[in-house]
């Protein structure tokens, strides 16, 4: 079972890959949202642990 700083490490590495193919696309390919969307996808990740833990915390 990961632990809640498990997963927000992983969250933060798959949003630095997303970013990365964000910004080192060459300006010749076509546009691709599929990087953007990793990017939201894994900050709105990142978000809802950091959430749901401090709302656990709290509840505690």
């Amino acid at each position: 079972m990961l632990t809640v700083l498990d997963r927000i490490t992983i969250y933060s590495v798959l949003c630095f890959i997303s970013f990365a193919a964000l910004v080192l696309r060459s300006s010749n390919e076509a546009t691709s949202f599929l990087p953007l969307l990793g990017v939201v996808a894994t900050l709105f990740g990142i978000w809802l642990e950091v959430f749901r833990d401090t709302s656990q915390e709290q509840s505690d």
